[in-house]
């Protein structure tokens, strides 16, 4: 098993997409009470932001857990990049193409969590729904 340690940009372009996906932003709603019980912070009644912050959130993680699980698999030194970035929200024109695009590099982002040992570097909090949100997703790419 190997580590890629992948630019936060890469992540940036792929939360572009699931920021407007309707289809994950729905199936995250089904969650909406389970996410304001388990994250304290999240008092917000408006639930589309809860959710956007959510994914947010959990992208934001994975970009840390990614570098974290490289740079102690391969003993480097690897900066984070805490720059914030603008994200802009973008759509496919075919809605298949998008799934199977997000699946694909979720899939790849939740493989590079891990180092060779097993370790992973996500906050437990916050790996329910990245989980859920990879889960989501794996249905639309067949190679997964």
């Amino acid at each position: 098993m190997s580590v890629i340690a992948f630019e936060k940009e890469k992540f940036c372009q792929v939360l572009e997409h699931v920021l407007v996906n309707k289809k994950v932003k729905s199936f995250l709603l089904n969650h909406i009470e389970e996410i304001k019980e388990d994250i304290y912070f999240y008092k917000n009644d408006n639930e589309n932001e809860v959710i956007e912050s959510i994914i947010c959130y959990c992208f934001w993680y994975a970009y840390i857990g990614n570098q974290m699980a490289y740079n102690i698999n391969y003993q480097e030194n690897n900066p984070i990049d805490y720059e914030d970035k603008e994200v802009a929200k973008k759509e496919f024109e075919n809605e298949v193409q998008e799934l199977k695009f997000i699946a694909s590099k979720i899939s790849s982002f939740n493989y590079n969590l891990y180092t060779n040992n097993g370790n992973c570097f996500y906050p437990p909090s916050y790996l329910k729904y990245w989980n859920i949100i990879y889960n989501f997703f794996k249905q639309f790419d067949t190679e997964l």
